[in-house]
């Protein structure tokens, strides 16, 4: 798969404050401009420290950023880096655009440039559930004030037909897209000319709070509409199939149904491949004959090996060998990942300022939170191409 890099967020900011500013310095008759005012202001929950869409997780790696923007142009642009009060579930489920518009207002005045950073998806912060969080209102707040405003990390899906007026000043900057896998996945049909495509969505998709491995059943359920919706049956026909990788039957039952319709199965789900890829090669189905494709959206997440052969508690040597084995008919679709970074010395700094602003920003000590290595890594790209 072509590397997809996180969009460096001071790149973007860049270009469009100096769209903004051209136009605010332009209207002062004066000889020498003063430096144009941004505020860079995030917005968000604070709690589910766990999750990549928490403020807690997120607030390090932007006020990085804006330290680094100002770095750059220091002389041009005066940049500063706030939260609104809103921080906990219940108050930005509740009045988040309330909260919002009273900052907003409090704080503007003639020349200053306001910047919004939102983490993207219906949930700020884990344990916001259920879509509560009114997204598109806040959104559509900030496009009335002509406010850009970066939706990070999930990001919605505003391209194309799915882009609304109201959100027509929203960037958004998804980390990983679920539509590049997608993308990668029907060109990989097309190349092979794979026709019947045996589609699984595992319902035990891993642990419950994790969005973004809850989000591969609908990525293969997608391929499957897109298949569906191709003309003239070009890209073949779908059969779609419900499984529960932690029911022994289910398993048998969905190799039994995908060896009778297909040899190309697109498994969605995370854990769960595991289970399933040993309980086929125990069918004679992993001796090349049968292909299975999966997804990994975080390939740099620390102790996590949701799509992997590997369990870091499973030392059987014959289990151990048996899941490599097995393995080797599994196809994982996932983005490039530069692991030497975290080698480095200046992967640890970064890694020792994530946490000291995680305890000074929000009163979460090392114990209670350890930072997604994904926000490293976004930090990283962030300062190499500022």
């Amino acid at each position: 798969m072509v590397a997809h890099r996180f969009g460096p967020i001071s790149v973007c900011i860049s270009y469009i404050f100096v769209q903004h500013c051209l136009v605010v310095a332009t209207s002062f008759k004066m000889s020498r401009p003063t430096a144009v005012e941004v505020e860079v202001v995030a917005f968000g929950a604070v709690t589910g420290t766990r999750s990549r869409t928490s403020l807690a997780v997120l607030g390090p790696t932007y006020s990085l950023a804006v330290e680094d923007l100002q770095r750059k142009y220091n002389e041009s642009l005066h940049f500063t880096y706030s939260e609104p009060g809103a921080r906990t579930c219940l108050t930005v489920v509740s009045k988040s655009s309330e909260f919002l518009a009273d900052y907003y207002y409090r704080q503007e005045r003639l020349g200053k440039v306001f910047v919004f950073v939102h983490g993207g998806g219906e949930m700020p912060g884990f344990p916001c559930s259920n879509g509560d969080f009114p997204t598109a209102a806040v959104l559509s707040l900030t496009s009335f004030w002509n406010s850009l405003t970066l939706n990070t990390i999930t990001g919605i899906d505003l391209t194309r037909e799915n882009l609304l007026p109201m959100l027509s000043t929203v960037l958004s900057l998804a980390q990983n897209p679920a539509e590049k896998h997608v993308n990668v996945i029907v060109s990989l049909l097309r190349q092979y000319a794979w026709k019947t495509i045996f589609i699984v969505h595992d319902k035990i998709s891993g642990n419950p709070q994790d969005i973004f491995v809850q989000s591969y059943g609908p990525m293969m359920k997608q391929v499957g509409l897109l298949m569906l919706a191709a003309p003239r049956n070009e890209l073949g026909v779908p059969t779609f199939h419900e499984m529960r990788s932690n029911d022994d039957d289910s398993c048998s039952d969905t190799l039994a149904k995908f060896q009778s319709v297909s040899r190309v199965m697109l498994f969605g789900g995370s854990e769960g491949i595991r289970k399933l890829m040993l309980a086929a090669r125990l069918q004679n189905m992993t001796d090349g004959s049968y292909v299975y494709i999966t997804v990994d959206m975080w390939p740099e997440a620390p102790n996590q090996f949701w799509s992997s052969w590997y369990r870091p508690d499973i030392t059987d040597h014959a289990e151990v060998y048996a899941a490599t084995e097995a393995f080797r008919s599994v196809l994982t679709i996932s983005r490039y990942y530069d692991g030497d970074f975290l080698k480095t010395n200046r992967s640890m700094d970064l890694f020792r300022e994530f946490r000291r602003r995680t305890n000074t920003m929000y009163n979460i000590t090392a114990d209670e939170f350890t930072p997604d290595v994904s926000c490293v890594y976004l930090r990283r790209k962030t300062a190499s191409t500022s």
